[in-house]
């Protein structure tokens, strides 16, 4: 598998996991604040909530494995970069998709579910991307190189 599937499958993870992480906090202050407000909410609302911030992660995580690990595959191949400059390149591409994705949704109004909200629409989602692009791409970049063939004695 090359450093694009290994960022795809990286993507992936990540962002179900923060969706998962993220929503699930929103949906806990919802309910705490349906019993300070004596409003209601159902528990399949609140799941249905969490599903929903799974199938945006996946989407984001997915969109930003794609262009980080094409952006990592393409240095990989001109040379041998530094570790430094993949995990410049491993965030700048991972947080920059999520920023032009979520800018987008927030731009046109399609927000969805959360409150058209900057900080909860566009920051943190591209926060957590720049967090992953940038921890994960030396270690995608050099599982590709592998270690070197040893000649049979």
């Amino acid at each position: 598998m090359g450093v694009i599937g290994r960022a795809l499958l990286v993507g992936a993870r990540a962002g179900i996991v923060a969706g998962v992480l993220y929503f699930s906090v929103l949906a806990a202050l919802i309910a705490f604040g349906a019993l300070l407000g004596s409003g209601s909410t159902t528990m399949f609302a609140l799941v249905l909530f969490v599903g929903a911030g799974v199938a945006c992660g996946l989407g984001l995580g997915l969109a930003a494995g794609l262009v980080g690990g094409t952006t990592l595959a393409v240095l990989a191949r001109d040379g041998a970069p530094s570790e430094a400059a993949l995990r410049v390149a491993g965030g700048a591409a991972a947080g920059g998709t999520v920023l032009i994705l979520t800018l987008a949704e927030q731009l046109t109004g399609m927000v969805g579910l959360l409150t058209p909200d900057l900080t909860t629409v566009v920051v943190i989602p591209t926060a957590v991307a720049v967090a992953v692009g940038t921890a994960s791409a030396p270690g995608l970049v050099a599982a590709q190189r592998g270690q070197p063939k040893r000649p049979l004695t």
